[in-house]
C-alpha cells in the first residue's frame, strides 16, 4: 500500500442545506429551518452521495457563520456509513464557516480547521469573534462579522488549541478582497500582501484571468512591486455550492482542486498552499491521468544480509531515500538494479550488492508499463525471472524496454571526467530519430563490406585468368610440337602393326609346331603300347579278329604321324617362302627402320621423348577446357566489376549518414536544453541555457588513435615506428578541413602523392605499399566510424562563462551540475541516483537542481538516495522512505510525504542532526 502522497479531488468552499436562507428550495436535499430526523438523514445521505458520484475525496464546510452546525454533525455523522454503503473510502471534512468581514464594503474568508475539532469549540469561536448564535443571522440575512483581516488571520491560525487556516473567498467576485467595488487598493494589498494568507479562491485557472490580476497572482517579475508578494499565493478552486446539481448557484462539482497529501490534515493543507505549484493542480482530470511513463510501484526485499525485510511502494514521481550511515539505503538501489539487469560500470558496487544476498533471498521488483500493464520481477539465485509470463524467450528486450537509468555518484562523476561516456546518454536522448539513420548505416556499410569482398574477388579473377591464359599459351606450344611430329608418329604407328602382325604370324606359327611336336609324341607313345601289346587268346572270343583290329589301330596311328609330320613341314616351308625368303621382306624390313628413324629424329628436333610425345594427344582436350574457363573467368570478372562501380557512392552515402547522424545528435540535445526545466541566464543580452552542448563530428580522437593502432603493423619496421605519428597527422589534417573522415584524407593521400604533407614523404612507399598489402583491411577500416565527442559548456549566474569539459576549466561540481541537468531532463523512464548532491555546492542544489526535479517529476519517476534536505524538502518529494539501524539491519523507520509529522521528524533527525541543532543554526543565521 502506498503512503506517500496522492492527489485527492477537494472542494473546500461547500455550503449545506444547513443554511436554509441560501440552499436552493428545489433541491432534493433541502431542508428548511424545521425537519424531521428522517429528512435530516435523507437530506444528508443524498449530500454524501452526490460528493462521491462527483468523485470529491476531500471537502471542507464553510456554511455562513456556522448556521449549518447540526447539519454538519449529521454530516460528519452518517459519512462512514453512506460511503460503506456505496464501496468507496468516507470523505475528509473539514469542519469551518464562512464569514464576512468588517473591512471595505465586508469581504468574506473561509475558515477551515482540523478534522477532528469539535464542533461544539468552532461554534464557541464564531460566538467569541462576536457573533453568538442568536445573532448570526437576522430576519433571514447572515450578519456580517464586525472584525478586521488581521484579526480574523490571527485569531483563526494562532489560535493555541485548535489553530485552522483562512483562505480568502471569492475574490475576484462580489464581496471579494481583490473586488475595486467592495474596497480600497490599500486595504487590497494590505491582506493580499500579508505573509500569513496562503491562498485565495478564484473562480478559473489562472492562464484565464485578466492579464493584472494574474501578474499580481504569480507574483511574477513584471508585477508592480506594490503588489509583489515574497512568495506567491496559492489558489484553489472551490463550488461554492447550494444545490446538489446544476443550478443559477453553486452546485457539488461545479469546480475543484486537486490537492496533494499523505494524510488530509490542516497542517497538510498548510503545507499544500505554501508548496502550491508542486502540490495544487487546478484541472478537470487528475494529475495522474496522463502520465503514462513506466514506473516502478514496489520492491520487495526479503532474506538479504544487511537489511529487515520490507516492501517499498513508490510513488510515480519523487521518491528520496533517506537514512543514517550503514542504514542500507543505497543498497535498496543496487537492488532495483539488479531487478532490472542494468549495468553499472564499476564491478565492485556489484560484488559489494551481491555479497548482500544470501541463496534464500529473494527480491521482487513490480514494474508498471506506460499501458498500465504489470510484470513482477524476481531475483533469486542470480537470475532474474518473470514467472506471470511463460511467452517471455529474451529476457534482455524486456529489461531494455524499462527505460530505466540508475546511476551511483561514481558513475556521474566519471561521465564528468570522460567526455564518450556521455555518448550513450545523447544516442538515448536521440534513439528514435537516430534508428533510420543508424539502420540506413548498418545497411551501406554491409553492401560496403561486401563490395570489399567483391573486389578481394575481382583481384583473384584477375590473377586466375593470367594464370589460365598462360596456361592456355603453353598448352598451345605443346599442340605445335604434337603436330609436327604427328605425321611421323602416323607412320611409325603403321610400322608397329606391320611388325606387330608378322610377328604374331610367327608366333602362332612357333605355337603351331609346339601343338603338333606334342601330338606327335602322343601319337608315338600310343603306337608303342599297342604294338607292344600280347594279348592272352585264351581268354579272348575271336581273338585273331581282336588282333586285326590292333594292328589296324597301329596302322592308322602312324598314318596320320606321318601326315601331321608332312602338314608341319609344308607350314614351315611356306611360311618361310612368303616371309623370310620373299623378295618384299627386306624393303618391308628397310622401311620399318626408316620411318623409325624419322619419328626419333623429330622427337629430337622438338626436344621431347617418345613418352613424353605420348602425354601430348589429350593437349587439344585440354585447351578446350582451359578456353571455356578464361570465358568465364571474363564473364565473372565483368559481373564484379559492374558491381564495384557502386563502391565509391557507397563511402560518399556512408560519409553522410554520419554528418546526418551527428546533426541529429546536436540538434536533439539543443533542442533538450532549451526546454523550461533547464534554467537560463542572460549571456549578451540574451537569455540562454546555463549550459551549452557541443556535439564534435568524429571528435573522439583516442576513440580513432585506438582504431589506428589495431591496425596490423610490423612495430619494428621503419614505418611501424612512425605508425601513431602518420595516424596524428592524417587527424589533424581533418580537423582542419572539410573532409568527411581522417579515412578519406588518408584514400586521398593514397591515390595522389601530389597532395601528401612534406612530413609523409620518407614514409609514403612503404605506406602506400602497406596498405596494398592489406588492402580488405584497410577499405574495411574506411567503413568504420569515429565517434563524436561531447563538449559542455556551463555560465554562471551573471552570464560569464566557467568553462568546458574539454578545456578542464570546470570544477568536479561543474561537471557534476551539467551532466545531471542531462540526466534529470532526458527521457521519460525512471531515474534512479544514488547521492545527487555529492561534488555539488548548496547553492546550486537550491536554485538550480531542485527546480530541475520539481518539473521533471511530473514528467518521470524520479528515485534518490540522499542526505541533503534540500531534494525531499525543497523538491517536495511524494514519497519519503526514512531507514534506521537496528540491530545491524536497516529498517523502516517512516514513510510519507512532508505533511506527515513523522517523516518531518525523521529528516529533523536524519538530515539536519535534529530539530534543536537545526534551530541552533538558524538562530545563528539569524543573528548575522
Amino acid at each position: 500500500m502506498f503512503n506517500g502522497m496522492k492527489w485527492l479531488k477537494c472542494d473546500l468552499q461547500m455550503q449545506t442545506p444547513g443554511d436554509q436562507h441560501n440552499w436552493v428550495r428545489t433541491c432534493d436535499a433541502y431542508i428548511g429551518s424545521t425537519y424531521t430526523e428522517e429528512q435530516l438523514n435523507q437530506s444528508v445521505d443524498l449530500y454524501l452521495k452526490r460528493c462521491h458520484e462527483v468523485g470529491l475525496k476531500v471537502i471542507g464546510v464553510t456554511d455562513h457563520n456556522f448556521i449549518g452546525k447540526e447539519y454538519l454533525k449529521r454530516l460528519i455523522g452518517r459519512n462512514q456509513e453512506v460511503a460503506r454503503n456505496l464501496d468507496k473510502e468516507p470523505l475528509v471534512i473539514f469542519p469551518g464557516f464562512e464569514v464576512e468581514i468588517a473591512q471595505g464594503l465586508g469581504v468574506h474568508v473561509l475558515c477551515l480547521f482540523e478534522t477532528n475539532t469539535p464542533l461544539d469549540v468552532i461554534d464557541e469561536m464564531v460566538t467569541e469573534l462576536g457573533l453568538p448564535s442568536r445573532r448570526r443571522v437576522i430576519n433571514g440575512t447572515i450578519t456580517p462579522l464586525n472584525r478586521d483581516f488581521n484579526t480574523i488571520l490571527t485569531f483563526i491560525q494562532e489560535h493555541k488549541d485548535y489553530p485552522g487556516i483562512v483562505i480568502a473567498a471569492h475574490p475576484l467576485a462580489e464581496s471579494g478582497m481583490l473586488n475595486d467595488s467592495f474596497m480600497t487598493d490599500h486595504f487590497q494589498r494590505e491582506m493580499f500582501k500579508d505573509p500569513r494568507l496562503l491562498v485565495m479562491e478564484i473562480p478559473k485557472v489562472i492562464e484565464s484571468l485578466p492579464r493584472g490580476i494574474k501578474k499580481i497572482i504569480l507574483s511574477s517579475d513584471d508585477c508592480h512591486e506594490h503588489w509583489k508578494r515574497d512568495r506567491a499565493i496559492a489558489t484553489v478552486m472551490s463550488s461554492d455550492c447550494y444545490s446538489l446539481t446544476e443550478s443559477d448557484k453553486g452546485f457539488i462539482g461545479k469546480r475543484h482542486s486537486w490537492i496533494q497529501f499523505s494524510k488530509p490534515s490542516i497542517d497538510s493543507l498548510r503545507q499544500a498552499f505554501i508548496d502550491h505549484s508542486s502540490r495544487i493542480k487546478l484541472q478537470v482530470s487528475s494529475p495522474n491521468e496522463g502520465n503514462n511513463y513506466g514506473k516502478i510501484t514496489s520492491l520487495e526485499i526479503r532474506d538479504v544480509s544487511f537489511l529487515d525485510n520490507q516492501t517499498i511502494n513508490f510513488s510515480q514521481n519523487l521518491n528520496c531515500i533517506i537514512g543514517g550511515r550503514g542504514s542500507g539505503k543505497s543498497s535498496i538501489l543496487e537492488y532495483i538494479r539488479l531487478c532490472t539487469n542494468s549495468v553499472s560500470k564499476f564491478n565492485e558496487q556489484l560484488s559489494r550488492i551481491q555479497s548482500t544476498l544470501q541463496q534464500e533471498s529473494i527480491l521482487k521488483l513490480t514494474w508498471q508499463d506506460p499501458n498500465g500493464l504489470t510484470d513482477v520481477l524476481h531475483f533469486s539465485n542470480g537470475q532474474v525471472t518473470i514467472p506471470s509470463r511463460t511467452e517471455v524467450k529474451d529476457i534482455d528486450v524486456i529489461f531494455k524496454s524499462l527505460g530505466i537509468n540508475i546511476y551511483s555518484q561514481r558513475e556521474i562523476t566519471q561521465m564528468g571526467q570522460d567526455s564518450p561516456s556521455l555518448m550513450p546518454l545523447i544516442d538515448r536522448i536521440s534513439v528514435n530519430e537516430l534508428k533510420e539513420e543508424s539502420n540506413q548505416e548498418k545497411e551501406v556499410a554491409e553492401k560496403l563490406i561486401s563490395l570489399i569482398q567483391s573486389e578481394m574477388k575481382f583481384l583473384r579473377l584477375k590473377e586466375e585468368k593470367i594464370e589460365l591464359e598462360q596456361e592456355f599459351e603453353e598448352l598451345n606450344r605443346k599442340r605445335d610440337t604434337f603436330t609436327s611430329v604427328k605425321e611421323f608418329s602416323e607412320k611409325k604407328k603403321k610400322v608397329i602393326l606391320t611388325r606387330a602382325f608378322v610377328s604374331k604370324v610367327r608366333s602362332d606359327k612357333t605355337e603351331i609346331d609346339g601343338s603338333v611336336e606334342q601330338l606327335v609324341d602322343t601319337l608315338t607313345t600310343i603306337n608303342e603300347q599297342y604294338e607292344n601289346m600280347v594279348l592272352d587268346s585264351e581268354n579272348l572270343i575271336k581273338s585273331e579278329y581282336i588282333n586285326y583290329i590292333r594292328e589296324q589301330f597301329v596302322q592308322a596311328i602312324k598314318s596320320i604321324k606321318s601326315d601331321i609330320q608332312k602338314t608341319k613341314e609344308d607350314l614351315n616351308n611356306s611360311l618361310l617362302s612368303t616371309i623370310d625368303k620373299h623378295d618384299s621382306w627386306d624393303s618391308l624390313k628397310s622401311e620399318f627402320d626408316i620411318n623409325e628413324k624419322e619419328f626419333e629424329d623429330a622427337c629430337k628436333a622438338k626436344g621431347i621423348t617418345e613418352e613424353e610425345f605420348e602425354s601430348l594427344k589429350d593437349t587439344e582436350q585440354k585447351l578446350n577446357r582451359k578456353d571455356q574457363e578464361i570465358v568465364q573467368k571474363e564473364e565473372e570478372l565483368t559481373q564484379t566489376l559492374e558491381l564495384l562501380k557502386e563502391k565509391g557512392n557507397l563511402y560518399d552515402s556512408l560519409n553522410e549518414i554520419w554528418k546526418k547522424q551527428h546533426e541529429i545528435r546536436q540538434t536533439k540535445v539543443n533542442n533538450l536544453i532549451s526546454i523550461d526545466t533547464i534554467p537560463k541566464v542572460t549571456v549578451d543580452g540574451n537569455d540562454v541555457p546555463f549550459l551549452k552542448i557541443d556535439i564534435i563530428y568524429m571528435g573522439d580522437i583516442n576513440h580513432y588513435m585506438n582504431m589506428w593502432m589495431k591496425f596490423p603493423i610490423d612495430g619494428r619496421s621503419k614505418l611501424g615506428r612512425n605508425w601513431e605519428f602518420i595516424g596524428e597527422l592524417a587527424y589533424s589534417q581533418f580537423q582542419h578541413t572539410s573532409s568527411p573522415s581522417p579515412w578519406v584524407i588518408i584514400q586521398e593521400w593514397l591515390e595522389n602523392e601530389a597532395i601528401i604533407p612534406s612530413e609523409l614523404n620518407p614514409f609514403y612507399k612503404e605506406l602506400k605499399s602497406h596498405l596494398n598489402d592489406h588492402f580488405e583491411q584497410w577499405e574495411k577500416f574506411r567503413t568504420k566510424r569515429i565517434q563524436d565527442t561531447i563538449d559542455i559548456t556551463l555560465y554562471r549566474a551573471d552570464g560569464t562563462r566557467a568553462g568546458s569539459l574539454l578545456d578542464n576549466g570546470l570544477s568536479d561540481g561543474q561537471k557534476n551540475t551539467a551532466i545531471l541537468t542531462l540526466l534529470f531532463t532526458e527521457g521519460t523512464g525512471p531515474i534512479i541516483i544514488d547521492q545527487p548532491e555529492d561534488e555539488l555546492d548548496s547553492d546550486f542544489i537550491y536554485n538550480e537542481l531542485v527546480p530541475i526535479i520539481r518539473k521533471m517529476k511530473n514528467k518521470r519517476q524520479i528515485i534518490l538516495v540522499s542526505h541533503n534536505a534540500n531534494l525531499p524538502v525543497n523538491g517536495d518529494a511524494e514519497l519519503i522512505y526514512a531507514l534506521k539501524t537496528d540491530v545491524g539491519k536497516g529498517k523502516l523507520r517512516t514513510e510519507g510525504g512532508l505533511d506527515n509529522p513523522d517523516v518531518k521528524r525523521a529528516i529533523l533527525d536524519i538530515m539536519e542532526g535534529s530539530e534543536e541543532a537545526f534551530k541552533k543554526r538558524s538562530e545563528k543565521y539569524n543573528s548575522y
